[in-house]
């Protein structure tokens, strides 16, 4: 005998989703838990075909007891959402929707399915939705919202998102979608979110694993006027070990809204090669499939772009961005940490590059301010990839196969067309793969401390860079 509160009572309705939808709403009555078991009666599959999203009210708890949801062919909506969304209470104060969490036991998969062909050039056009529709989870104005122990795989756009949120918590998730259609991100918190804990996420992302996005969206203005907040803050985001062509965490803000007080923790590249390989033997990966899944930048922190499609809005200035840690990234990618346009009061720390790992920390074009960097190291078997160029660096991540330049630029630290203000570099162990420590174009104001070269021949500068030494007293 099945519980009010267990999908399988409701077998008689004519879909999965109206059947999960149905204990929800029985159990928003109560305050009872939803259990989606493994085992769909309905059907007698080990199935649950999402056909509808699901809309979950104030003190929703859904458990995802070993089952499988999968969103159905051809549809185009999300699979959990809240309940107040695209009703006049939406974006009001009084809308507001909190408590909710989802959670899984055992092997709880989210499964994308086969892709509608639903993205955001399509997405244009009378009667269509946007292209948010195509997320698994999209919660609006929401607080206290828990998702927790889940697979997800094939994500047909952003994996999770929300907006204007608070006090979240994102955990012990594990990705797998390899680049197959574009957007693929894992995790997106959008404008007005904050106070979030994003920990122990896994796997591979097709673009994005973790990005915290405030830029202008179509809840802005109703939002606005609500008096809601329109930044984007109080983030903490650690262990994170994936794979993606792109970033496994990015912060980009725009248009006057702020994005500040970001901790970033503990981020490992995941795609491996031979641990075993002598420098100059050999260097096949161990999966070939992988390769193309090799991380643009662990952490990249801003964006010169998007500003100019997104109303025409102002690029962010340093005083946009600011009081950004992080700390803790490892791995064989293109750039450690990778900064552009504009940052402020920042500590970027702990950044360990091995095998054919390229540059340590970035600097684009743009201006940053009163930033502290330490601890940049390269394993003794370093040997980067001949096609790694800081030069061909462009606005996005991924970067078109090259052919080697001989005379490439490759640094620990590299600005381009950097305006640096105040910039404290400590404790950098510089591989001798490198072309010098510090290069690029730019003017910088800068102090260095303990900076070992395992190569003498390996410069300190590379003699473009605009160079002007701090006084002691001055940072």
């Amino acid at each position: 005998m099945y519980s009010e509160y267990d999908p399988n009572f409701y077998a008689h309705l004519g879909d999965d989703s109206a059947m999960i939808q149905a204990a929800v709403d029985a159990a928003a009555q109560t305050g009872e838990k939803v259990t989606v078991p493994r085992r769909n009666e309905r059907t007698g599959r080990c199935l649950w075909e999402i056909t509808h999203a699901i809309r979950l009210h104030t003190g929703s708890v859904i458990c995802l007891d070993n089952c499988v949801l999968r969103q159905a062919d051809g549809m185009f909506e999300n699979i959990f959402i809240n309940s107040n969304q695209d009703t006049p209470q939406a974006c009001t104060r009084e809308g507001r929707q909190y408590d909710i969490k989802i959670y899984g036991l055992g092997n709880a998969l989210l499964d994308g399915g086969r892709h509608n062909g639903f993205t955001e050039k399509t997405q244009a056009g009378e009667g269509k939705r946007p292209v948010l529709y195509n997320s698994m989870f999209n919660f609006v104005n929401t607080e206290r919202v828990s998702i927790e122990n889940l697979r997800i795989v094939n994500q047909r756009y952003w994996a999770v998102t929300f907006h204007y949120s608070s006090h979240g918590r994102i955990a012990n998730i594990d990705f797998y979608a390899p680049h197959t259609v574009v957007n693929q991100d894992g995790i997106d918190l959008r404008t007005g979110c904050s106070h979030f804990l994003i920990e122990n996420i896994t796997g591979c992302t097709g673009d994005d694993t973790v990005a915290l996005t405030c830029l202008t969206s179509r809840f802005d203005e109703a939002m606005r006027a609500a008096g809601l907040d329109d930044g984007l803050h109080h983030v903490m985001i650690r262990n994170v070990c994936t794979c993606t062509p792109c970033a496994m965490v990015r912060l980009l803000n725009h248009g006057g809204k702020p994005l500040y007080n970001i901790t970033v923790e503990n981020i490992m590249e995941s795609t491996e090669r031979d641990p075993a390989r002598l420098r100059g033997s050999e260097n096949k990966p161990l999966d070939p499939a992988a390769e193309k899944l090799r991380v643009g930048a662990c952490v990249r922190i801003g964006e010169n772009y998007y500003y100019d499609v997104c109303g025409g809005s102002r690029k962010a200035q340093p005083e946009d961005t600011y009081n950004v840690t992080v700390r803790g990234v490892t791995g064989r990618m293109r750039t450690g940490i990778r900064v552009s346009c504009a940052l402020s009061g920042a500590v970027l720390d702990n950044v360990q590059i091995y095998g054919d790992g390229g540059t340590g920390v970035y600097f684009g074009e743009g201006t940053v301010k009163n930033i502290s960097v330490s601890n940049i190291g390269y394993s003794l078997c370093h040997e980067p990839r001949p096609t790694d160029d800081n030069r061909r660096e462009n606005h996005f991540t991924q970067q078109p196969v090259v052919e080697a330049d001989p005379n490439r630029e490759l640094c620990a630290v590299y600005f381009k067309e950097t305006e640096a203000e105040n910039i404290l570099f400590r404790n950098i162990h510089a591989s001798d793969k490198l072309t010098a420590v510090f290069g690029g174009t730019g003017h910088v104001r800068m102090k260095a401390e303990n900076i070992v070269r395992e190569s003498e021949k390996t410069p300190l500068f590379d003699g473009k860079l605009r160079v002007e030494k701090m006084k002691t007293s001055e940072f």
